[in-house]
C-alpha cells in the first residue's frame, strides 16, 4: 500500500502492530517515484507486537512514563496529531538499500531475536528466556569494523566516568535533509531467515572484571558449519516475485562497495555484542542507548569484544549484567561496554558469519553499510 496508494488522500499512515510493520511501511516509502515527499506523510504506530522499541522510544524521548505496555500513550499521540521528525537509516546491503527506523543487531543480541521467533507466544519474555540461554552458550564473532565518528560526543570512558552525574552525553542537529537527492535505483530484495544455529569457538569467563588466571577457554562441541541462510521465495517456493525499485539518496559517503575513507576507524576483532541504534529503546524493556533521541542525527554502536580486554576474554557475567541493566540503560555505562557515536558505518563478517537484523527483521549476512538520514520522516508522537 504504501508503495503504490495516493497517500494525499489521507493525513496520515497508523499502524497498529510492532516495530515489523512499520519497516514494512518505511520501505514502500522509498520504493515510490515521490519518495521524497511520501516520506514526509505523518506515520503513527500503536503498540500491538512482542517488541515495541519504537513507541517506547517515543515516550522515553518525551520523558512520559510507560504504561498500559504503551498502548493508551500512542493512540493519545495519533489523536493529538502532533508530529516530530523521526531519523532513518539508509543501510546499504549487496542486494540494494533497506531502511531502518530502530536497530541493526550483529552477534549475540541479533541472535537472541532470530533464535528466540519459536517463543513468540511468550511476548517479551522470549527475550530474556533466550538471552540467557545464548549467554551460557557464548558464540564470538570475528568482523571489521569502520565508522564516520560522530564529532562533539564523548567516547565510553567519558560516558562511565558520568555515570554518577547521569548522562552528559551532547545532541547533534547539525544534519539536515534539504539537499537529499535520489542516487540510484535497485531491484527489490528478499527476505532470509536461518534454519540451523551458527557456532564459534568462544572464549569466556565467569568474572565481572576479567583478570590474567580467571578464564577458561571454552570450546562449543556444535559444527561451526552448521549455518545455512535460504530465502523465503525459496523456502516456500514461490514460483514469480514482482521486484520493486528502491529509491536510495544521495548519502555523502563512499558506496558500499568503494574503499574505507582514511578519515574512518576501524576495528576488526571478536565481538559478543555489536548492536546500533538511531533510537533508544530496542524493546518496550530494552534501553541500549540512553542518549538517542528520535532525531538526534546519529547512530550509536554499542559492543562488546574480545580485544578490548588485555587478557582476550569476554566476561559472562558482564554479558549477564548487560541484559540486566538494559531496562534503565545503565549497561551503556559498564566498564567493558564501549558505546560510540557515528554518522555512518560498515560491517564486514568474516566468511559472512552470524546473524545480521534490521529492526528485528533477519536480512542475508554479508558486508552492509549504515548512513544516518536525519530527520528523513516524520512520526506522531
Amino acid at each position: 500500500m504504501m508503495a503504490s496508494e495516493d497517500l494525499s488522500k489521507w493525513c496520515a499512515v497508523v499502524a497498529v502492530s510492532g516495530d515489523g510493520l512499520l519497516h514494512e511501511m518505511i520501505n514502500g516509502l522509498f520504493e515510490r517515484e515521490d519518495w521524497a515527499t511520501a516520506c514526509q506523510t505523518p506515520l503513527g504506530i500503536i503498540p500491538g507486537g512482542s517488541g515495541n522499541g519504537l513507541a517506547r522510544s517515543l515516550a522515553f524521548d518525551k520523558k512520559e512514563i510507560h504504561s498500559d505496555e504503551g498502548i493508551l500513550q500512542g493512540a493519545l499521540g495519533v489523536i493529538r496529531g502532533e508530529t516530530k521528525p523521526l531519523d532513518l537509516v539508509c543501510v546499504e546491503t549487496q542486494d540494494g538499500p533497506i531502511y531502518s527506523c530502530l536497530s541493526i543487531g550483529y552477534a549475540l543480541i541479533a541472535d537472541v531475536d532470530i533464535e528466540s521467533e519459536f517463543l513468540r507466544f511468550l511476548g517479551e519474555a522470549r527475550f530474556h528466556i533466550w538471552s540467557t540461554w545464548r549467554i551460557a552458550s557464548l558464540r564470538l564473532y570475528r568482523a571489521k569494523l569502520s565508522y564516520l565518528p560522530a564529532e562533539g560526543y564523548e567516547n565510553s570512558e567519558q560516558m562511565q566516568s558520568y555515570k554518577k552525574q547521569g548522562s552528559m552525553l551532547k545532541r547533534s542537529r547539525s544534519l539536515n535533509t534539504t539537499d537529499v537527492v535520489t542516487k540510484t535505483e535497485v531491484t527489490g530484495r528478499d527476505r532470509y531467515f536461518s534454519v540451523s544455529d551458527t557456532n564459534y569457538d568462544s572464549a569466556i569467563c565467569e568474572s565481572t572484571v576479567p583478570t590474567a588466571n580467571s578464564c577458561k577457554e571454552y570450546e562449543s562441541d556444535v559444527d561451526s558449519d552448521a549455518h545455512t541462510f535460504h530465502s523465503l521465495k525459496e523456502w516456500n517456493q514461490y514460483t514469480s516475485k514482482k521486484e520493486s525499485k528502491v529509491n536510495m539518496p544521495d548519502l555523502g559517503v563512499p558506496g558500499l562497495s568503494e574503499p574505507v575513507p582514511a578519515t574512518w576507524k576501524t576495528i576488526e576483532d571478536d565481538f559478543a555484542i555489536l548492536y546500533a541504534v538511531s533510537q533508544s529503546h530496542v524493546t518496550r524493556s530494552v534501553c541500549i542507548s540512553p542518549s538517542s533521541s528520535a532525531n538526534d542525527g546519529v547512530i550509536w554502536i554499542s559492543m562488546i569484544r574480545r580485544g578490548y580486554f588485555r587478557n582476550g576474554k569476554v566476561s559472562r557475567n558482564l554479558l549477564a549484567q548487560y541484559f540486566l541493566k538494559s531496562e534503565t540503560g545503565a549497561q551503556a555505562y559498564l566498564p567493558g561496554v564501549e558505546m560510540i557515536p557515528v554518522k555512518s558505518f560498515r560491517l564486514q563478517p568474516a566468511n559472512n558469519r552470524g546473524l545480521i537484523t534490521l529492526d528485528g527483521e533477519l536480512i542475508k549476512t554479508a558486508s552492509i553499510q549504515a548512513t544516518v538520514l536525519p530527520s528523513m520522516a516524520n512520526i506522531l508522537s
